[in-house]
């Protein structure tokens, strides 16, 4: 009976450290500056008001919206497409009224960070609202494998960019273990920002269908100092503790993965050295 109670009580403490999370109403993002949007507020009553820059000269809309999750990666679906005039100015193909979103809340000052992208709003702009402000992106260098197909590849440079499929793939047999590369320029940061698995728009199933990273070696190169970290099974922004680490390069070793339904590539999207601990929006799909 008692180890009935304590396994209750450790399955209950575990539920709720793996499952906070925090609402998008009412909190306004911060766009991208091409984008001419000046501010995005999602309502409870299933409305989304939009408001424009100055120098887009039209009137503030508002539309409907359900958040939605579509292959295990979330959007935030339109009751129409956006308005044109966003793109007008180099726009490649038609607007879409589906946003994909990734998104994590910092847990001292509560900020928003939002990783969001939608069809239109050309992909070469990076994210659609303004990300990770005044920090330092790291540089990986040193991997121990990458994959590279017939019309694309996916090396461990990849991190450093946040637009939808572009996730460093190692290309070890099976699910990678083992397979590792090295960072730098990380300001001795406390946390290291994860996007886990590979995100695609078009593609959603391909999170799923590939292999994320569940455990990671964080190494430092000079003071020898070594620690595992445990990554949450979620496409949405997450951190782990790197404080143990000195000022000095260090090496990021796969331990352990979620294993893919379909291939035995493991993918990780995006990283970046940050000064504060990031709650995901959710724990896990």
């Amino acid at each position: 009976m008692k180890k009935t109670i304590l396994l209750f009580i450790i399955t209950l403490l575990t539920v709720t450290l793996y499952s906070q999370t925090f609402s998008l109403i009412n909190r306004g993002f911060p766009f991208n500056p091409y984008s001419g949007i000046e501010d995005m507020n999602l309502f409870e009553n299933g409305e989304v008001e939009i408001k424009f820059e100055s120098f887009m000269k039209r009137e503030d809309v508002r539309l409907k919206y359900e958040i939605k999750t579509i292959e295990h990666i979330p959007f935030i679906v339109f009751s129409e497409p956006l308005p044109k005039e966003i793109f007008e100015f180099d726009a490649k193909e038609p607007t879409n009224n589906k946003m994909l979103f990734l998104a994590g809340q910092m847990k001292k000052n509560k900020r928003l960070e939002i990783f969001t992208f939608i069809k239109g709003f050309p992909f070469d702009y990076g994210s659609f609202t303004d990300i990770i402000q005044g920090e330092i992106r790291p540089r990986f260098y040193d991997c121990s494998s990458f994959l590279k197909e017939k019309n694309k590849e996916y090396p461990v440079e990849n991190l450093q960019d946040e637009r939808p499929d572009t996730p460093w793939v190692e290309n070890a047999p099976g699910y990678g273990i083992g397979e590792n590369f090295k960072m730098n320029n990380l300001g001795r940061k406390p946390y290291l920002l994860i996007i886990n698995g590979y995100i695609s728009y078009d593609k959603p199933y391909l999170y799923e269908q590939n292999g994320r990273i569940k455990k990671l070696r964080i190494s430092g190169l000079k003071s020898k100092k070594s620690k595992i970290v445990d990554v949450l099974d979620t496409p949405h922004p997450q951190t782990v503790d790197i404080s143990f680490l000195e000022d000095e390069d260090a090496m990021v070793t796969i331990e352990e993965v979620y294993p893919g339904t379909k291939y035995e590539d493991t993918c990780i999207h995006f990283m970046q050295a940050i000064t504060d601990e990031v709650i995901p929006y959710t724990s896990s799909y």
